[in-house]
């Protein structure tokens, strides 16, 4: 039992620290870099077109995909708002994520299978999906960052990066969530029986 408990008191500390590292990080350093004391990095997946008759032996155009740039921001004002607006939204879902999981694991020490923990695991998993889909968004509203590089005879523009491991991982949450409220309805069913 006190294996069980200190296992439980590491889970419930380093979900502690995820919340309060995250609800608090982010704003404090966007706060900074409004300020001007630091910037963001971010790897955008792109695209590169030669263009032009000097481009390439024999004045053919190539492309080369599969690239990533790394961009540098310095201010915030240099964000396109599409880009500020996806990435709040995504902020928001992660601590969606966060707060749901710090409850789930609140409850394993007293009740696991809580009545409220299947609709956690739900919520979690629908964050889970919406932040799959803003994913691939994230080039296409950072691409006005991507076309100010500006190189004679290249074109350089966002690429689409799709990931759908996010639809497993939700998925399982589903399936964890059924388990879960099943769970319940049986502690229940024994709660009522003895």
């Amino acid at each position: 039992m006190a294996r069980r408990n200190t296992k439980l008191t590491l889970l419930r500390l380093l979900v502690g620290l995820l919340w309060w590292g995250t609800s608090l990080g982010l704003p404090l350093s966007l706060f900074a870099w409004s300020l001007g004391l630091g910037g963001f990095s971010w790897s955008l997946p792109v695209h590169v077109q030669l263009l032009g008759a000097g481009a390439t032996p024999a004045g053919l155009s190539a492309e080369l995909s599969n690239l990533s740039a790394d961009l540098t921001i310095q201010s915030l004002a240099d964000v396109p708002s599409p880009l500020l607006a996806l990435g709040l939204v995504a902020f928001g879902l992660v601590l969606v994520v966060l707060w749901n999981l710090r409850a789930i694991v609140r409850s394993l020490g007293e009740e696991p299978f809580e009545a409220r923990n299947p609709t956690r695991l739900r919520r979690i998993a629908g964050a889970v999906v919406l932040l799959g889909i803003l994913g691939p968004l994230g080039p296409i509203a950072g691409a006005p960052l991507v076309q100010r590089v500006a190189v004679p005879g290249v074109s350089v523009y966002a690429g689409l990066d799709v990931d759908l491991s996010f639809v497993f991982f939700a998925a399982l949450l589903l399936v964890l969530a059924e388990v879960f409220a099943h769970g319940h309805a049986l502690e229940e069913e024994s709660s009522l029986t003895v």
